[in-house]
């Protein structure tokens, strides 16, 4: 701060007075020299005993703060800007607030700093404001991830059977493929075909023969219901199953509770010798000690299901 002396004091001291914002004059060894009202109203205070007693640097609530090592700053001839930060006043009005502050050197004619001002203006409003509205953006954002997680899911989930979908299978096959193929344990992969399903869609319409794969799928839930396990309708009326950790006769037993879980509930295919909807399974099982490219061990899944189709159905086949 320069001083014009074509100006008289008294100008200073109404500048001050009527200042709304609070302002504090210290000498450089951190003692108060000087305030204005706005100072008393904001702090809740009479500060005409703190004259020459109150020193900033011996303040206790700002030792943590870190706040004195920049007025060292400005006492050594720097400029602080913008600074926000909490005050407690509890112990005087209730409430805690915010304050808005800069900090800047009063030089002489030399250059030499002979005392600094402290202004603080009270930015609780505003900061609650700010802090609202990151509040109401961090539970947007918390609410978006979660939509997209679900968005995510549900583009894994065949809008039909809710059984995961081709794509689905496609991440978890190779996924599991590599983790069987690192640690050495079995993954068995069951394919499944609905025997004369084209026939049946033909005969009975296609709102039928969703509801059919509605039941069969439903069927599978039921069998396969370790965490690990992933049931996929693969496509039109081929449905997957990929079970890690899993070995050969394992998957056998679960492909046959779901054949006959199947042919349980009886629904009737009049295009079937059987009279009902029957399902056709093939089952490889994949071991590393035993190399097979992961697209070899989708195929020779498949063969395994082929038999089964072409050896009457109704069946499972383990290749």
């Amino acid at each position: 701060m320069s001083y014009n002396g074509a100006v008289k004091d008294e100008y200073f001291k109404s500048i001050l007075e009527h200042s709304p914002t609070s302002i504090q004059i210290y000498s450089t060894t951190g003692y108060l020299k000087g305030y204005n009202k706005a100072f008393e109203i904001l702090f809740d205070v009479d500060a005409t005993a703190y004259i020459g007693v109150y020193n900033i640097f011996e303040d206790p609530q700002l030792q943590p703060t870190g706040i004195l090592e920049l007025v060292k700053k400005v006492v050594a001839g720097e400029t602080i800007e913008n600074l926000v930060s909490k005050y407690d006043a509890t112990d005087k009005n209730g409430r805690e607030r915010w304050l808005r502050s800069a900090m800047f050197p009063v030089k002489n004619k030399k250059g030499r700093v002979v005392d600094f001002v402290v202004m603080h203006e009270d930015y609780t409003d505003l900061k609650n404001h700010e802090l609202s509205l990151e509040e109401i953006i961090a539970e947007r954002t918390t609410e978006l991830e979660r939509v997209n997680k679900e968005l995510e899911a549900l583009a894994n989930i065949d809008g039909l059977t809710t059984l995961f979908n081709r794509r689905a299978f496609d991440t978890t096959l190779q996924s599991e493929y590599l983790k069987a193929a690192t640690s050495g344990a079995p993954l068995s992969l069951i394919l499944i075909d609905v025997d004369y399903f084209k026939t049946y869609n033909d005969h009975y319409g296609h709102r039928a023969g969703d509801i059919c794969l509605q039941k069969i799928a439903l069927v599978i839930k039921v069998n396969v219901q370790r965490a690990s396990d992933t049931a996929v309708r693969y496509g039109g009326d081929e449905f997957a199953i990929v079970l890690p950790n899993t070995h050969a006769q394992e998957a056998h037993v679960i492909a046959d509770r779901i054949r006959k879980g199947v042919e349980a509930i009886g629904i009737p295919n009049q295009s079937s010798p059987l009279g009902h909807i029957t399902l056709s399974l093939g089952i490889t099982t994949y071991q590393a000690s035993e190399p097979m490219s992961m697209e070899a061990f989708f195929e020779a899944t498949d063969k395994s299901l082929y038999k089964a189709k072409a050896s009457g159905k109704n069946t499972t086949v383990i290749d």
